[in-house]
C-alpha cells in the first residue's frame, strides 16, 4: 500500500514537471535559444510517452534531463525574493493608482467651512506638552488620531517688532517680524512672548496642538452613472471660478444645497428655494435645529474687503440657477467661501459625493450619510 502511495505521488510530481515544460514553451519559448529550446521539447515529449506507458525508469530520466534544461533555460537571478517583494509592490502600487484615478479619491480638509460635519486642520492652545506628547506615545498619537503637540521657536535673536504685525485671514496665523524674519503663529496658540520683547534664537515663542483634518475618500464613479444629489457633501474642482479669496487649481468640499433651474434666496437660517425652505432632505433641518453639535443655519455673507459683493448679500437676492449647476454652501455658514460670493458650480467641475473618512479616528471616522 505505502508503494502504491509513493508511485502516485511521484508520477503527480512528473506530471506537474511536464505542464511546466509546457508553459515554459508556451509562454517563454521565443526568447529562449533555440537549441535549448529544441533539446527541451524531445525530453519533454520522452517524458510524455514514458509517463503514457508507465516506464518509471524512462519517466525518471526524462524529467532529469527536463529539469536540467529548464535550470539551463532559465537561470535562477540574483536576489530572488527581493525581486519577488519588488515585483508584487509595482503590481500592487499599479492598482492603487488605478483605483485613484478611476473609482476612489483620497481628499483632505483643509479648512473649518464644513464644521461640525467635517474639521479641517485647527489648532488648540496648549501651554506644555502631556505624557501623551513624548515619544514614543506621541507617534502613535499622531498615527491613530491625527494630534501632535507643536511649539514655534526663535529663527534669529532680537526684538519682537511691536509696529510690523500682520493677520493672514485666511490662515488664521499672526504675522510676527524679529531682525525682519517673519513668524508665523497661529493665533490659538500660546504665546510666550511680548511685544518689544528681546528673544534669543532657538526659544520658545508659542506652543499649541495641532488636529489634522479629516481625510476623505471620494466616489468618482457616481456623478458618471447618475445625478447628483441635494445634501450630498461634494468635490469640485475651482479652476473655472473667478472670486478673491478662491484658490484656482484645488479642490474644495461644500453641501450640494441648489439644483438646476431652481431659484435660491437666503432669509436665514433657512435657504429659500423657489420661495419656500428647504427642509428636504432631512439633513437640511439638522442643520437649523441642531445647535448644541454647532450648526446655526445657513447666513448671509460678510462683504470681503476688496472683493465683489457677494450674489446672496441680502434677502432680497436670489439666483436661478442654468440647466447643469449646482449651488454648494458650506455647513459652517459663518466661515464659510463658498456660493453665496462666486455663484454655482458647472457639472462638468464636480468631482463627486464623499463618501468615507478615514483618517483620523474620531467620532466622525466612518461611512458618510447624508447629515456627514
Amino acid at each position: 500500500m505505502i508503494r502504491v502511495f509513493r508511485r502516485y505521488r511521484t508520477r503527480r510530481r512528473l506530471m506537474a514537471l511536464w505542464k511546466e515544460c509546457c508553459h515554459f514553451v508556451n509562454v517563454r519559448g521565443d526568447i529562449c535559444d533555440p537549441s535549448v529550446l529544441q533539446q527541451l521539447k524531445a525530453a519533454r515529449d520522452q517524458l510524455r510517452d514514458a509517463l503514457r506507458r508507465k516506464n518509471d525508469a524512462g519517466a525518471m530520466d526524462a524529467a532529469t534531463r527536463c529539469a536540467f534544461l529548464l535550470g539551463k533555460a532559465s537561470p535562477p537571478k540574483s536576489f530572488p525574493r527581493l525581486r519577488e517583494n519588488i515585483e508584487v509592490l509595482a503590481v500592487a502600487l499599479a492598482v492603487a493608482m488605478g483605483f485613484r484615478t478611476y473609482f476612489l479619491q483620497p481628499f483632505k480638509i483643509p479648512t473649518g467651512s464644513m464644521q461640525p460635519t467635517l474639521y479641517g486642520i485647527t489648532v488648540a492652545p496648549a501651554e506644555r506638552p502631556g505624557l501623551s506628547d513624548r515619544f514614543p506615545l506621541n507617534i502613535i498619537k499622531l498615527a491613530l488620531f491625527g494630534e501632535r503637540f507643536i511649539s514655534i521657536r526663535a529663527q534669529t535673536s532680537g526684538i519682537v517688532s511691536a509696529n510690523d504685525v500682520r493677520f493672514d485671514i485666511r490662515t488664521r496665523q499672526i504675522i510676527f517680524y524679529i531682525a525682519r524674519i517673519p513668524h508665523k503663529i497661529h493665533r490659538n496658540m500660546v504665546r510666550h512672548f511680548q511685544l518689544g520683547q528681546y528673544v534669543h534664537r532657538g526659544q520658545i515663542l508659542a506652543t499649541g496642538r495641532v488636529h489634522y483634518g479629516d481625510h476623505i475618500f471620494v466616489n468618482k464613479v457616481a456623478y458618471n452613472i447618475r445625478r447628483p444629489r441635494r445634501g450630498e457633501i461634494v468635490v469640485f474642482n475651482t479652476d473655472h471660478i473667478r472670486y478673491p479669496g478662491v484658490m484656482t487649481n484645488t479642490f474644495y468640499i461644500k453641501r450640494l444645497v441648489a439644483l438646476p433651474s431652481e431659484r435660491v434666496s437666503i432669509s436665514p437660517p433657512y435657504i429659500m428655494i423657489n420661495g419656500r425652505p428647504l427642509q428636504d432632505p432631512p439633513v437640511f433641518t439638522g442643520l437649523l435645529l441642531n445647535s448644541r453639535a454647532g450648526y446655526t443655519g445657513y447666513q448671509l455673507p460678510n462683504r470681503i474687503p476688496g472683493a465683489p459683493p457677494p450674489l446672496l448679500s441680502t434677502p432680497s437676492d436670489s439666483l436661478t440657477l442654468e440647466p447643469g449647476e449646482y449651488l454648494l454652501l458650506g455647513d459652517n455658514s459663518g466661515h464659510s467661501l463658498d456660493g453665496r460670493y462666486f455663484g454655482p458650480v458647472n457639472r462638468t467641475l464636480l468631482v463627486g459625493p464623499a463618501v468615507f473618512v478615514y483618517w483620523p479616528l474620531s467620532r466622525r471616522w466612518g461611512p458618510l450619510v447624508w447629515g456627514g
